[in-house]
């Protein structure tokens, strides 16, 4: 087991999967999750650990990618992936008032944060749950792609667009994922350029000032269920219930 603070981007900066357990629950964070953790991330020294990321190093998925399984932390990881998101639309609208390598910087650590590059295809560096993979595809790769239908007989229909006019992504299957996003994207909006360039600065930052989680690896041998009976994260609490369901999983995977 290694253990370490570091930054967002080093949790993110690194070419691997970060995959989500079969045996984990759906992402749950609501707005008062959201909120609190932007409140945080909003303070300008920020001292307190965001939370603990717990990994586990898997067997290669058939390809020269590192892969870990989020054994806790997956509703921070995705939360904060959503957030950069968010931040950089606002951000990259206003590419043109930057100057070009400013604005080249800040296209390449997102990218190389958010993506992985896997046989020459480009895919999500968060693998998340089953039940969540569609709607966290949606935000991260094709919240401006424009649908076939939209474009019917060469006139653009906006009512079918991915994006209603105020910005939000459409969200007829009431996705947390997706009102994770737009949560973030109203909120962005409201505070400002200013802002956006500054929390934008910090996510993408490897500076000291910015060791905001609690890193764990464990290798390949260690028990995974035993560290997660142990975990104490600021996260959304489980239920006995889940945890219940979790362990059975788990003892499934070993048998």
């Amino acid at each position: 087991m290694t253990a370490e603070n570091c930054s967002i981007k080093k949790c993110f900066g690194q070419e691997c999967f970060l995959e989500v357990p079969f045996f984990q629950r759906a992402y749950v964070w609501n707005q008062d999750n959201w909120k609190e953790l932007l409140n945080t991330l909003s303070q300008e020294s920020a001292s307190t650990l965001l939370g603990a990321i717990i990994l586990q190093k898997r067997e290669n998925r058939g390809s020269r990618v590192k892969s870990y399984a989020v054994i806790d932390g997956q509703q921070r990881l995705t939360t904060l992936s959503i957030l950069l998101c968010a931040c950089y639309d606002h951000v990259s609208h206003n590419f043109d008032l930057l100057p070009p390598a400013v604005a080249k910087k800040y296209r390449y650590a997102v990218d190389s944060m958010l993506y992985t590059l896997d046989a020459d295809q480009l895919e999500a560096k968060m693998v998340c749950s089953a039940s969540d993979r569609d709607a966290y595809k949606l935000v991260v790769f094709d919240r401006d792609a424009i649908p076939d239908d939209a474009c019917e007989g060469g006139v653009y229909h906006p009512a079918r667009g991915i994006r209603a006019n105020s910005g939000d992504i459409r969200n007829p299957n009431k996705s947390l994922i997706v009102d994770c996003y737009n949560f973030f994207y109203l909120k962005l909006w409201v505070k400002g350029p200013a802002f956006q360039i500054a929390l934008l600065d910090k996510l993408i930052s490897d500076s000291k000032s910015n060791q905001l989680l609690a890193r764990v690896e464990l290798s390949k041998s260690e028990d995974a269920q035993a560290i997660f009976d142990g975990i104490n994260s600021t996260g959304v609490r489980l239920s006995d219930e889940d945890i219940i369901q979790i362990r059975a999983r788990m003892k499934a995977l070993t048998k």
